[in-house]
Order: C-alpha cells, then structure tokens, then sequence
C-alpha cells in the first residue's frame, strides 16, 4: 500500500487476522511491559493528591476504563513509543477494562499489539502535525476502537467500520488548556469515543475511509507523512516502547537524571546559577510552557512540562518522583529560589543528533526531501536551523523507514545540566534513561514492575499486587478467571 489511500482498509484486514503467533518474542514482550506501565501510571496516579482529588470528581461519571486511561496519563508517567508517541490509554484500558465479553491473556495481547501497531502508524504519520503526544486524542480513539473490535472478534468490514467512525468525530485540546487540570479529559475522552464508535460500528453507514483520513490530515494540520503507514508484519511499532523512571515529559526525563547523578554533591543554599542545555525537543517545551508557569500557583499539570521546576525538585530533595506534585511540594520555597537560578539553553549540537537518528525526525526529513526540510527547520528553530545543519551536514538526506532496524534504534535526548556555586561548579549530562528504547527488555520490564509495585502501595495487599504482576508477566498463558481477577483488582482500587 502506498500512503494514506487505503490505510485504514488495510489495517481492519491485517488487525481482524492477526494471531499472537504472528509476533515475535520481543514483541510481546513489549506488549506485556506496555500493559504493566499503563496500569502502573495509573495506580501511581492515585497515590497522590492531586490523583485522588481527580478520582473523585469524576469516578461516578467515568466507567473503568475511562477512570483508568484518565489516570494513566495524570503524571505523564505512562510508556510512549519512539515512533510514535502515547497509545497505551486506550490500547490497554479499553481492551481490559472496557471489554464486556470473556477474554484471555491472549485474547487481550492480540487486542494490545493490533491496535498498538494500527493507533502507531497513525500517530507517526501525524508526528509534524500541530498537535502530538497526549493531546492526540484522536489515537486514543482510533486504539480503543481497534482494540475492542478485534477482541470482540468483529470481522473486517466491520472493524473498518469502527475505525472509521473513532477518526470521523475530532476532539482536541487547546496548547493552554493542556497546561491546566483540563489535561485529564484528553486520554479520556478520546478513549471514549473510540470505545462509542465500537460499539456503533454495527449501525454504521460511514463515509469512505479515505474521506474521513482526509479531512482528519486536514483538521488536524501540519505535514502528512506517508512513510509510516503500512507495512504490517514487516516493522513493529511496540518494539520502540520506552517506559518512563521519573513522571513527567518524555523530553525531562534526561534532565531530572543529568541532575540526579549530581544532587548528592550540592548544597542547595550554595548554588548560584543553573545551566540546562538540552536539544530543540526540551528547550521549547520550556519555552512553551513558560508562560502558564505562576511559582507556587502552578499546575502540576504543567510542571510535568517545565524542566526548570523538575531539575530544582530534584537538586533540593536529591531526588525525584510523584511527591514532586503534591501542594507542600509546589509551594516549597526553596525549589522555587532554585528554579529561579535555572537558565534554559538551546544546544543546537545535541538537536543535530537528535534530528540525524532515524526515528522519528530522519525518515520524515528523508520524505520531504532537503528543501521542504530546511524551510520547516527555518520556521521552526529560527536561527538556530543554520548552526543545527552546519553541525550534522548529512541531516538533509534523511533516511529511508524500510532501512530502518526499529529493534535497535535508540531513544536519546541529550541534556546537560551545569551548576555553578560559590566554590566551583558540578556537570551532570544524559542523553538516555534506562527503560527508554536502546537500553533493553530487561530495563524496560525492571522499571515497568518497580513502578507497578510502587504505584500499588496503599491500594492492593502484597498478596494481590504480586498476584497481579505474576498474571501479568505470564499473560498470553492467563485464562478469562486470570484475566478476570486483574479486572476486579483494577475495578476495587479505581473505587479511589
């Protein structure tokens, strides 16, 4: 298949006859992880304040798996894929919890990896539109119902046909309103319109597929890549799963661990400035986050974003986690006096390895060709796109998907943090976590179920937390009563 015609055809086919036999070993295993970091974020959620209060509000309105796609994405702690972006809200908590019939380990794993891979492509081919990563809740849609249908066993017309219903109707959140509690509805609704449109799918008389993907490229704007669409069987999307050590922004996490491997050397009274260098990915979510940032008065919503705030958390409590956006945090005194030291710099080094590695930025570039790629490096980096292309001069040719080995590529974000006091200054830098995509299964797994057992103190007994995990880590072996006590044990702590 060749572009967008077609797309949506070709996915109800391959997503309707796909089998657990058809993937590889890493690539279930990924599945696994991606459904143990979901509900994980979800149960870290709800040891918080701020995730209690959200449950609350909205317990009696919401079903499972609204509650747990919701919660998932509180803290921005939930997996993303490299190629591309957060899918786990509805690829796992609509499958699990919002399936009514009986369903196995397997079952449910066929239904994680289809909609994974279909929601996946989308989402890359969406990756220069205006809108990406949690605000895309048209993926979260589109993954509810892919995921639903192919565990209710719907044949192809009608898996189509409720694909193209998750994609006819848009929500979307506003950049400002993202910043504020109104975060929450994203992964929400979109999982709830996708899980509707599941369920309509038997009445449906819906407009052509390739219509509906034509007026979503258009609505939702930016550059349509081509590239990503496709190839079922022959790339895998799940093995490019990272799973976040810290909650927030996929694009902080190198900083909080740039800082964190220098914390226990300071004493926060003596620092007298803060240098953060980091690539084009973390100096403009700073900037673009800057102006909803009010010091104590802050959403936590919107420091999840702000790696002044996350990189002074972390220097003044040597450390870093959920607690970070509890109110005593945000009103603590002394992280604000140091993030008010901290000064954000764009390293147009690091953002030439970053745009030089094939995902996600060097096949796109390889797509639009060298012309079409400088004038959006222009438009987007300012002066900054001279130097960017100076210091990696083969960035213009791109590269090739087909080329691509998307098993081994890595998931870097370079960052570097300088602090400076009165006696000298220290220098911590990452340009990857562990549990992002280039260290492993096994660092993936290890933080996966550290957050699962952490995220389940206060909620289930020993017992059941490492019940839960067994049941998970063995999942395609798990029965519908297996499967069935996971949902009751989700179903009793999303009681909040």
């Amino acid at each position: 298949m060749a572009g967008s015609e077609g797309f949506l055809e070709e996915s109800a086919r391959w997503a309707s006859g796909f089998e657990l036999g058809d993937a590889s070993a890493s690539v279930l295993e990924a599945a696994k992880i991606l459904v143990i970091d979901t509900i994980a974020a979800a149960l870290s959620s709800l040891n918080t304040g701020p995730g209690r209060r959200v449950c609350r509000q909205l317990r009696g309105r919401l079903s499972d798996a609204e509650a747990m796609a919701t919660l998932s994405v509180l803290l921005d702690h939930d997996s993303t894929l490299l190629y591309y972006g957060h899918i786990g809200h509805g690829t796992v908590s609509a499958p699990l919890l919002g399936y009514e019939g009986e369903l196995g380990g397997a079952g449910l794993l066929e239904a994680v990896i289809a909609s994974a891979e279909v929601g996946a492509r989308l989402a890359a081919s969406l990756s220069l539109g205006r809108t990406r990563g949690q605000m895309m809740t048209v993926i979260h849609s589109l993954a509810a119902a892919t995921a639903l249908g192919k565990a209710a066993g719907m044949p192809p017309n009608r898996l189509e046909a409720a694909m193209t219903l998750s994609l006819a109707y848009m929500v979307r959140p506003s950049r400002s309103g993202f910043t504020t509690i109104a975060k929450v509805l994203a992964a929400a609704n979109g999982v709830s319109l996708g899980m509707r449109a599941y369920r309509l799918a038997p009445l449906s008389r819906a407009a052509r597929p390739s219509a509906v993907l034509e007026d979503l490229y258009r609505e939702w704007g930016g550059i349509a890549l081509q590239a990503p669409l496709g190839g079922y069987g022959e790339r895998w999307h799940l093995e490019t799963l990272s799973v976040k050590p810290w909650p927030a922004c996929s694009y902080a996490q190198t900083a909080i661990e740039a800082a964190h491997r220098i914390a226990e050397q300071l004493e926060p009274g003596e620092v007298e400035e803060i240098l953060v260098e980091g690539s084009a990915l973390t100096y403009y979510m700073d900037m673009m986050h800057r102006p909803a940032v009010k010091g104590p008065e802050t959403s936590f919503t919107t420091l999840q974003f702000y790696t002044p705030y996350l990189v002074a958390y972390t220097l003044a409590r040597r450390g870093f986690g959920r607690e970070a956006y509890e109110e005593k945090s945000i009103k603590d005194p002394q992280i604000w006096r140091l993030a008010s030291r901290v000064r954000s710099i764009h390293n147009t080094r690091f953002t030439s390895h970053v745009l030089a590695e094939p995902l996600p930025f060097g096949v796109a570039i390889g797509e639009l060709g060298p012309a079409r790629s400088l004038a959006l490096m222009a438009k987007l980096l300012g002066p900054h796109a001279i130097p960017v292309v100076m210091g990696r001069p083969g960035i213009l040719r791109g590269a090739r998907l087909e080329e691509v080995d998307l098993r081994n590529t890595r998931k870097h974000v370079p960052v570097r943090v300088v602090v400076r006091t009165r006696t000298g200054s220290l220098e911590g830098e990452a340009w990857i976590v562990e549990g992002f995509h280039g260290t492993g299964s096994r660092a993936k797994r290890e933080k996966a179920l550290g957050k699962l057992l952490e995220g389940s103190e206060n909620l289930l007994g020993r017992e059941d937390t490492r019940m839960l995990a067994d049941v998970l880590l063995s999942l395609e072996k798990a029965g519908p009563d297996e499967v069935g006590l996971v949902k009751k044990l989700l179903h009793e702590a999303l009681r909040c």
